[in-house]
């Protein structure tokens, strides 16, 4: 008989069948990794944020070699909203891209309090 899991791994960057459609979405929540969290942290944060619409191509691979993907998971949240924050500001960036990258960064945004609460 196994024992209930009490952790839970998350992926920021959800959800999975979106962000690994494309070859650059796929490496960026790839590069931005799970979080282990505690079963309850991660009921509460699905129940309180919706999955994260997926950037543009261009946007992600722009973003994908701005961020660094270092540190813990508050860290890898915090360089990737600001890698998509510099890749929105492309001159060649269109509006929809920008409006699509802005909703990202405050799905990110919202998460913040929840990844602070990794488990390491």
């Amino acid at each position: 008989m196994s024992r209930p899991h009490k952790n839970n791994h998350h992926h920021p960057l959800f959800n999975e069948a979106q962000w690994t459609a494309m070859e650059c979405t796929g490496l960026l929540r790839q590069k931005m990794g799970k979080v282990k969290l505690h079963k309850d942290t991660h009921a509460e944060l699905h129940h309180n944020i919706p999955g994260l619409p997926p950037l543009s191509p261009h946007v992600a691979c722009r973003t994908l070699s701005e961020f660094r993907g270092q540190g813990d998971a508050l860290e890898r949240a915090q360089q990737l909203i600001s890698a998509i924050g510099v890749s929105i500001l492309h001159p060649m960036t269109h509006q929809i891209e920008k409006d699509t990258g802005l909703l990202v960064i405050r799905g990110l945004d919202a998460q913040l309090p929840y990844l602070e609460m990794e488990i390491k």
